[in-house]
This record gives C-alpha cells, sequence and structure tokens, in this order.
C-alpha cells in the first residue's frame, strides 16, 4: 500500500495531465473568474439559457464530481446547458480547486463565495438570490450538502433546493457497501481523500448521515437518486431516508442497474474510453436527467 505522500504526488501528477487535456477543449459556457480576496480567484462556466423565464428567475450551481481529488467543470458543459435550457435559468458550473493542494473547507468557501456574487449581480443575471439550488454528483452532492449545513450552521443564505445525485454521506468507510463493479470507496481511494477530509472527518458537514435530527429538519427541498452497482448507494438511500424521517420533501429514484458516476460518463463531453459509457448506461443517464430537470422545475 502506498504512502499518504505517494499518493498526493500521483493525484497531482494525474491532475497536471488532465490540465493539459482540459486546457485545449473550448468550455461550453462563459468563463469568469471571481476575485476572492488572499485566494486565488474562484473558476465558474456560465450557462445562459436561449429563452430566459420571463422576471426573474431562479439559479443553479454545479458541482462535478471526482471524490474531490479530480474533475472538471468542463466535462459537465452539455449537462448544465441542458439544464439552462429546460428551465429558462441561468446556471453556474463551479469549478472548484481540488485537494490535496486545497483541502477542505476550500471549495465549500468557494462556492459562498460565488453565492455572495450572485446575491451582488442579481440584476445583471436578472435572478432571483432567494430562489437558488445546488446540485452536483457523487463528490460534487456531497459538496452540495457540506454547503448545505455550513448555511443552516450559520443561519444564512440557504438553498430553496437540492439535487443530489449518488452522493457520499458519511466520511466513514464503514457506511459504504462494497458489492460494486466499480467501487466509489475504498480503502485506496478512502485514503486519497483522506486528503481532502485534512483531519476533519468526523465534522457534521463530512458526516451527514449522522447529523442530528434538528439540523436535517432544516434542509431544502431535495432531488435524489442513488445506483444499484455502487459502494455509495446504500449510505446514499439511507441519508434520503434520514432527510424523509424528518420532514423534508424528498423525490427520490434508485436506478438499480446504474454503475456509479452513469451520468457524467455517458455525456458527450465526457472522455470517450470510460469502460461505463455503454448504451444501457446512457439510457439510464437520459432518464436521471429527466428526473432531476422535472424535479428543479417543480421545485424551483
Amino acid at each position: 500500500m502506498k504512502t499518504i505522500e505517494e499518493i498526493a504526488a500521483d493525484i497531482r501528477s494525474r491532475q497536471a495531465t488532465m490540465q493539459k487535456e482540459y486546457d485545449q477543449r473550448t468550455p461550453i459556457g462563459q468563463p469568469i473568474e471571481i476575485p476572492w480576496e488572499g485566494h486565488l480567484p474562484v473558476r465558474v462556466l456560465i450557462n445562459l439559457p436561449r429563452e430566459k423565464r420571463e422576471g426573474r428567475t431562479p439559479y443553479y450551481i454545479n458541482a462535478h464530481g471526482g471524490g474531490f481529488i479530480e474533475g472538471d467543470a468542463q466535462t459537465m458543459g452539455t449537462h448544465c446547458q441542458k439544464i439552462a435550457d429546460r428551465l429558462g435559468i441561468p446556471v453556474f458550473n463551479l469549478n472548484y480547486r481540488m485537494a490535496p493542494d486545497h483541502p477542505f473547507p476550500y471549495c465549500a468557501e468557494e462556492t459562498e463565495v460565488l453565492v455572495r456574487y450572485l446575491e451582488e449581480h442579481a440584476d445583471e443575471y436578472g435572478i432571483d438570490p432567494a430562489r437558488g439550488g445546488m446540485g452536483g454528483f457523487s463528490a460534487g452532492a456531497a459538496l452540495t450538502i457540506i454547503n448545505v449545513i455550513r448555511y443552516i450552521k450559520k443561519k444564512e443564505h440557504n438553498f430553496k433546493a437540492v439535487m443530489l445525485g449518488y452522493p457520499s454521506t458519511s466520511s466513514d468507510l464503514a457506511d459504504s457497501d462494497a458489492d460494486s463493479p466499480f467501487q466509489a470507496m475504498d480503502e485506496t481511494m478512502a485514503k486519497a481523500i483522506s486528503l481532502f477530509y485534512n483531519g476533519h472527518e468526523k465534522d457534521d458537514e463530512l458526516l451527514p448521515l449522522r447529523a442530528s435530527d434538528e439540523l436535517l429538519s432544516r434542509f431544502p427541498a431535495t432531488i435524489m437518486f442513488t445506483c444499484g452497482k455502487d459502494s455509495l448507494g446504500p449510505q446514499g438511500v439511507a441519508f434520503a431516508e434520514r432527510l424523509m424521517e424528518n420532514g423534508v420533501p424528498v423525490l427520490f429514484r434508485k436506478y438499480k442497474k446504474a454503475l456509479h458516476g452513469f451520468v457524467e460518463v455517458n455525456r458527450p463531453d465526457y472522455f470517450p474510453d470510460d469502460s461505463r459509457k455503454t448504451p444501457e448506461q446512457a439510457a439510464l443517464s437520459d432518464e436521471a436527467e429527466e428526473f432531476m430537470i422535472n424535479g428543479l422545475n417543480m421545485l424551483l
């Protein structure tokens, strides 16, 4: 087993290699950088709808997956444009910075910078700051949960609705089930993600499955789906059940034949050589996107 230092070096090497490929792409969406005093700017791709709703509209923030150690907002470009066009609202595709160089809570603080920016530029984008939504897949869904809990604790802005695609809801490996041909969490991945946790593994934000009933009762309306063939599936189902037990409106589906990551990898802007890119998984991806878009249309 590699040491944590060796894993960190491997992650940095992979990030550098992948960044070269991302840099060669033309992003889908308008890239902006939001100044953040004392830090690197927050990077966002903005997907504006081809036909905007009348009046002030909701907005939606998307966060990509990748275990907080890999991935890029560019792989979610067509997904975000589809949401923007179908709902007639702007979508802000957050390209958050990742571990090991930017561990928790850096990406959560980046989200807060973005939300403040949207509040300050509401007129420019024609949005209602009180009707925000956020969502993502895997790590992006976990980041969404992290931000909701942080806002609940601070009694500040909260999202009107959230979308959680096969989220990680516990930093404890014991809450996962490894019965999957594509494990989202195993011992090696857990050690890699520990670089993101940065010693905060037992924080409420990273253990939402075990959060108090009082905290969970204040969650916004939630759209959520899990995969049957996914080591994160059981903890995702358990989290949805806890939200419902605490009176949170939840739209939930379980895609029993879906593999972890099935929505992202079956988008046209994802890498073509991924083994999960199959006709069966693509059909499930389309179905899940319709489920989440219909839910957002209902709740935002």
